[in-house]
């Protein structure tokens, strides 16, 4: 039996094994996709003959508890002698087979699956069809052509050339080169993972050379024709040799190379493949040709790398792309941002996406554009700023990035993080964790990613992603608390899904397609500041919201008591709704004029129905607590306060300041709000607006007419 232990499908889909292909073999292949799977399998897997095929990075997104048990099968594997065994990832640059054991790259896995199967079926077990394919000789043939050609290359005479020239040679069976006065570089025979090959193009970057001669094969496996990748990383390393003229030199026909990933190395300009003989490496000296960064970018433009499979997927790339940027941008450093960033510096894959989009482009920010633009009247009416961040990805770099704009830079000291402890929750658990520390903690400000859990990353709805369900949790809880969205989704139908759900505000972490724009990364830096600027001046609504739905509670208590006529207490509701609706309104420009106007119209409704209808001898009922003699009213202009008994012709002016005695809020201050409000709803000249101050006076003096309704 064979067990694939993969636990990304998208990935299996990616080389060509759909679900459907799966289970045309599922007599042979059982896949294993998660830690609780691979545990009631545990046995079964283990049985004598049996091959796994397992993916170094299963554990990734498993939780803490579930590493650790994938870890300890990952030792099992490693001890069992009865069973045979294949670890593949896409960090493996090449091939090897010890035994019952071997490594590969991902892609040849899933290029030779069909091969081994059939041959699995009929009883034999040999990794070198899952290495190399319907044709496992292909090594001993390479090694003879290699031999061969060797015995041809007999050099009777060498020649010199003007030019610099360096010759990678492989340790054994070494092409022979037969310029006299070129450097060469012996014993070319590493483990050729990325880091050391990466090594060994530093390692020659002191000297200029005008051309460089790498090996077609290279390492332990012939088949894996590494020179390839040492070329890619000779162009997308940034050294003195990166427009050096390349010749990779082998003994097979080109076309053997074109299911390598790497032989898009071909598509740049002055990179040629030639045969490893002595009249080819002659000719060749003719056509050397550095090339320019005009034709390089060009030609950069023309390869395409595939995300590797042991880095994730899009939403992984992004968050390591955005990581990487942002310091550069913030001049950032600390343990989990250099762990992050050498991981940029050593990929091939990232190395290519650092040539398509160089460091050097990035702006650097001034710490003083990193500062919240906050005016003094901002502060006196802003609470103080109470910040959670919410990410599985938090530790990696993000929360330090993070904290260093709003921390170090903004002096907000209430700011805490969520992070790597979601790895060990269930998405239910998730949602009550971050929902218990918003309650208990006055959080006014949410930084949200969308992605907190292992299983989003295969969910297409997005209203069962975790980071939705917490938005809808957060905004039911308390429409006032802002949150602010930082992912990496970039599709258009799920910023929309978030804005119905009211979303303050959205972030994109940066995408390596983002990055074609230079400004990109300077500019999604100053827009979070800009939006967390919004924010926190958003923050009053988090203590206005509940009182609002307080007084809702409050007024349809005193209508099912009939403490109220019906009428005044359903347009006063309605008047509250459409209050509400108005301030949390994000796309609205004027929110704060709209909402005033219905909070204000609450208040000439209870004018009208107080001091124009609160004469007894007309049989209506006085409903609000008094304060004096019912039909004590006073003039608006008077020195003082001085009674009034007739009701007829009663100004505007003064039914509002008589309403508002009543609830004792009448001063100068309030008399100014009436004006502007009369000014704004009769303009003279240039309209007038209202500010966050002006809700919240026009709010309190509602919120005590409505505490003003008397119980029977």
């Amino acid at each position: 039996m064979i067990f694939l232990i993969e636990d990304k499908s998208s990935r299996r889909e990616d080389y060509g094994w759909s679900d459907k292909k799966i289970s045309s073999t599922s007599e042979i292949l059982t896949v294993v996709e998660n830690a609780i799977s691979l545990n009631k399998l545990w046995p079964d897997i283990f049985k004598c003959g049996n091959v796994i095929l397992f993916h170094e990075s299963f554990a990734q997104r498993e939780t803490v508890e579930n590493k650790k048990l994938v870890y300890s099968f990952q030792s099992s594997l490693e001890k069992a002698d009865n069973i045979y065994v294949a670890f593949f990832s896409g960090s493996n640059s090449q091939s090897k087979m010890d035994g019952n054991r071997c490594s590969l790259h991902v892609q040849t896995l899933y290029a030779n699956l069909d091969v081994f199967i059939s041959h699995c079926k009929n009883g034999i077990v040999d990794f070198r069809y899952l290495m190399f394919g319907e044709h496992p000789q292909i090594e001993e043939n390479l090694l003879q052509l290699i031999r061969k050609t060797n015995q041809n290359n007999i050099i009777s005479s060498y020649v010199s050339c003007e030019k610099k020239l360096l010759v990678f040679r492989t340790a054994e069976d070494a092409i022979q080169f037969p310029v006299s006065n070129a450097v060469l570089k012996n014993g070319c025979d590493y483990n050729c993972s990325d880091s050391d090959l990466l090594s060994l193009v530093k390692e020659q970057s002191l000297i200029q050379y005008d051309a460089i001669y790498i090996p077609l094969c290279m390492g332990e496996t012939l088949s894996d024709f590494l020179g390839l990748r040492l070329a890619m990383f000779y162009r997308l390393y940034e050294s003195i040799n990166k427009y050096a003229h390349i010749f990779i030199y082998g003994v097979v026909d080109s076309t053997l190379l074109l299911k390598n990933e790497c032989a898009e190395i071909l598509k740049m300009p002055s990179v040629d493949y030639i045969p490893a003989e002595c009249k080819y490496f002659i000719k060749s000296l003719n056509d050397i040709h550095r090339i320019n960064n005009v034709s390089y970018r060009l030609g950069l433009k023309s390869i395409h790398l595939n995300v590797p499979s042991n880095i994730g997927d899009n939403h992984s790339i992004a968050n390591k792309w955005g990581i990487y940027r942002w310091s550069l941008a913030l001049d950032g450093d600390d343990d989990d941002i250099e762990k992050n960033n050498e991981e940029i510096y050593n990929s091939l894959y990232f190395r290519y996406l650092t040539a398509l989009y160089p460091p050097s482009k990035i702006k650097q920010i001034n710490k003083d554009d990193l500062k919240l633009p906050i005016t003094p009247n901002d502060e006196a009416i802003m609470p103080q700023l109470n910040i959670l961040y919410i990410d599985d990805e938090a530790d990696e770099g993000w929360c330090e990035l993070l904290c260093q704009i709003i921390y170090d830079i903004n002096n907000i000291k209430d700011f805490e993080h969520i992070g790597r402890e979601l790895k060990n929750m269930t998405v239910d658990e998730i949602v009550n964790h971050v929902m218990n520390k918003i309650t208990e903690s006055n959080i006014n400000v949410v930084i949200l990613d969308l992605r907190l859990h292992s299983s989003d990353f295969n969910e297409a709805n997005i209203r069962n992603i975790t980071g939705y369900k917490l938005l809808e949790k957060i905004k039911h809880h308390n429409r006032g608390i802002q949150v602010l969205m930082f992912s990496a989704t970039n599709k258009i139908w799920n910023l929309q899904a978030l804005q119905e759900k009211e979303v303050d505000g959205f972030v994109m972490k940066e995408a390596p397609e983002n990055s074609i724009d230079q400004d990109f990364t300077k500019d999604s830096i100053l827009q979070f500041i800009e939006l967390l600027s919004k924010c926190s001046k958003h923050t009053y609504r988090r203590t206005l919201w509940p009182r609002h739905q307080k007084l809702k509670t409050r007024l349809e208590y005193h209508l099912r008591l009939n403490n109220v006529e019906e009428k005044f207490a359903n347009n006063v509701l309605l008047l509250l709704s459409m209050f509400e609706d108005a301030l949390f309104d994000n796309h609205q420009d004027h929110a704060l004029d709209n909402a005033f106007v219905n909070l204000f119209t609450i208040i000439e409704l209870t004018a009208n129905e107080w001091i124009d209808t609160k004469d007894n001898n007309y049989g209506k009922k006085p409903y609000f607590k008094d304060n004096g003699d019912p039909l004590f009213l006073f003039d608006l202009n008077a020195k003082e306060i001085r009674p009034r008994r007739e009701l007829q012709d009663l100004n505007w002016k003064q039914k509002i300041a008589n309403t508002l005695y009543r609830v004792h809020t009448y001063d100068k201050h309030i008399i100014e709000l009436v004006n502007k409000r009369n000014d704004f709803t009769h303009p003279k000249g240039k309209l007038t607006y209202f500010n966050v101050e002006d809700i919240r006076c026009v709010f309190e003096i509602v919120e005590k007419i409505i505490y003003n309704i008397q119980d029977n």
